[in-house]
């Protein structure tokens, strides 16, 4: 299992509100993910973890385009304050985590997916990430960042939703752009569009060689005069791998929780359910806001 830490962080930081140690720091994010995560593990009963936080934009991400995610306001500094807490859990829980400098953690997710799946495993990555959907394939599928039961993307359901394959994903978000991330689509052609473009093509790369294919002469024109951008976009969107393998099978294997130690951590910030779930198990899963907890 494969999770996109501050997809998880920002998900359940907005999602809760109002939480706070006994000392007055806040817990809500903390509180919040360590729910998610744990119920993740009841439900997929991982036998190797991962978690990566994002470290920075690549230099080479930002030389594509310098606006690349500037739209992006700052961290929120009450969610900023908790992400140590986050890592502590992490730590005794047994779970491994990883952040590199000026490396976005999509990039170390995909590197060990593709590298994980390629050593025979099955492979589940927790993200709210459409860019992910490019890596799905029999061994890797996407977990939406929501802890609902057994909720998943694969080939099929990648179908289902957009009508491509995992492997026109690039191609598709190239041509559509991706707003979360500051990337802009062709003027005019949307997603259903680009699904038709591309259900009609193939690729980019057909629709380059053959451009009789594309169906509409409006559109043939928009995707001919656009081309230096959606090939920019596409070296946006596509997943970095050079990074395999970021870890090998001892560090990403589940180790023991420490018991002792994730009692204090939870007394610590008043997470009293939390304190008990150690001593009496897990509690039945109760719908907040369309996740988990």
């Amino acid at each position: 299992m494969l999770v996109d830490g501050l997809s998880v962080a920002y998900r359940v930081f907005f999602g809760i509100r109002e939480l706070s140690a006994p000392d007055g720091a806040p817990t809500n994010a903390i509180y919040g993910f360590v729910r998610l995560i744990r119920q993740l593990l009841i439900h997929w009963a991982p036998t190797h973890c991962l978690v990566a936080f994002d470290g920075g934009i690549p230099q080479a991400r930002r030389d594509l385009l310098e606006s690349y995610k500037a739209q992006r306001p700052p961290m929120p500094d009450l969610l900023k304050q908790q992400l140590p807490g986050i890592h502590d859990y992490l730590e005794l829980e047994g779970l491994c985590w990883i952040r590199r400098e000026h490396e976005e953690a999509d990039d170390l997710l995909a590197s060990a997916a593709v590298w994980g799946a390629g050593q025979g495993a099955d492979v589940q990555i927790v993200t709210s990430d459409k860019d992910f959907l490019q890596l799905v394939n029999d061994r890797i599928v996407v977990v939406p960042a929501t802890g609902k039961g057994d909720v998943r993307m694969d080939r099929d359901a990648v179908r289902g939703k957009y009508g491509i394959e995992p492997e026109q994903m690039v191609d598709w978000l190239a041509l559509t752009g991706d707003s979360a991330d500051n990337i802009p689509g062709v003027p005019g052609i949307g997603p259903k569009t680009a699904t038709r473009l591309l259900q009609a093509c193939g690729s980019l790369e057909a629709m380059w060689a053959n451009p009789e294919r594309i169906p509409g002469e409006r559109f043939r024109a928009l995707a001919l005069e656009h081309r230096e951008c959606i090939e920019r976009n596409r070296g946006l969107v596509r997943l970095g791998l050079e990074h395999a393998p970021v870890c090998d099978w001892r560090e990403v294997e589940r180790k023991a929780p420490q018991v002792e130690g994730l009692y204090r951590l939870f007394e610590r910030l008043g997470f009293q359910s939390l304190m008990g779930e150690l001593v009496r198990g897990p509690k039945i899963p109760v719908m907040v806001q369309g996740s988990l907890f």
